[in-house]
């Protein structure tokens, strides 16, 4: 039983880990993309 726990702690630790670093890389990409999706609007709408 200790050992089918300690798999599932180190499995749980894992998901946790790999959802945090998505939300990262989500997060900054986000942060990166907004000034040129912000930029690109407004070409967009002065061209038009």
């Amino acid at each position: 039983m200790g050992q089918s726990k300690g798999v599932v702690t180190a499995i749980e630790i894992a998901i946790a880990m790999s959802a945090a670093g998505i939300g990262v890389i989500t997060g900054l990409v986000t942060y990166l993309s907004m000034p040129r999706v912000r930029r690109w609007a407004r070409g967009h709408r002065g061209a038009r």
